[in-house]
């Protein structure tokens, strides 16, 4: 009996196909080498630009998309971070505080960022460089090295990029939030015709400071505690539940589509191999 593999869904040919988008040959047992220069002008150093090229394409557009854009899952990440942000934000925050958590968020992104360039040209000059290097004498052992540092590379800047991204993303957002904040509170000082007041000289407030302390001025004590862990269990069940829904989601629209995918009307051609009698299609 023969063995049916659907070719096109090979993982192997998947991720091939998607991270050089086809910028990679693949060599015929006892192909010659000279036959890497023969379908396309430019020889081999054209071919790896080309694969570089296409490489850098398929990783900006596999990381370069929040997370938060793509899931609903993501969504709800993003949401219950930004309600963690409200609730524990100083209201009184001065502008003085506001300039330093600007440049302290702005310094550790710039490590970042440099984190990111060095990793990249390491993995340039001591990895793809020597690769080019090889493919002068030797074609096949240089692409070889090529695709295995591309592949290692991948994982390595991408994890690298998808951090700098997310810690981008999250650290302009807090400081345009303080900058529209600052701006608004002076807007509303000046509105009312009042003197904004000294706020590095004010307490800090927040709803988490205000809850706290209201239940610390409460006499019956099991009541406070009882408020307190009600209120903990209430997000943190919240939280999960909106996960849920947020991923129950996701798993119809997926079953959708692959049952759309099963009709009659859409099914893949596949390949029956018989190692007894050959191969047919």
């Amino acid at each position: 009996m023969g063995t049916f593999l659907d070719l096109r869904n090979a993982g192997s040919r998947v991720i091939r196909s998607e991270a050089t988008q086809g910028a990679l040959r693949v060599l015929a047992p006892g192909a010659s080498l000279d036959e890497l220069d023969e379908e396309e002008e430019g020889g081999i150093v054209k071919k790896t630009l080309k694969f570089l090229w296409k490489f850098g394409g398929f990783l900006a557009n596999k990381i370069g998309i929040p997370a938060a854009l793509k899931s609903l899952t993501g969504l709800v990440g993003w949401l219950s971070n930004a309600a963690s942000f409200i609730w524990n934000f100083n209201w009184n925050v001065s502008e003085e505080q506001i300039e330093i958590e600007t440049q302290y968020l702005l310094l550790q992104l710039a490590g970042q960022a440099g984190g990111l360039a060095g990793q990249a040209l390491g993995w340039l000059f001591c990895g793809a460089l020597p690769g080019m290097t090889i493919i002068t004498f030797n074609q096949a052992l240089g692409l070889k090295i090529l695709k295995d540092v591309g592949e290692e590379a991948f994982d390595e800047i991408g994890s690298t990029f998808q951090i700098l991204f997310n810690s981008a993303a999250a650290g302009f957002s807090r400081i345009a939030f303080l900058k529209l904040y600052a701006s608004t509170r002076r807007l509303y000082y000046k509105f009312k015709g009042k003197t904004a007041p000294d706020f590095s000289k004010k307490k800090p407030w927040s709803f988490a400071t205000a809850w706290e302390e209201r239940l610390d001025d409460m006499d019956n004590r099991h009541k406070a505690e009882a408020l307190e862990e009600g209120r903990e269990e209430f997000a943190e069940a919240c939280t999960e539940a909106f996960y849920v829904v947020a991923h129950s989601v996701e798993s119809f629209v997926m079953e959708q589509a692959l049952a759309e995918q099963a009709q009659p009307g859409n099914q893949e051609r596949t390949i029956e191999i018989d190692f007894n009698r050959g191969a047919t299609a």
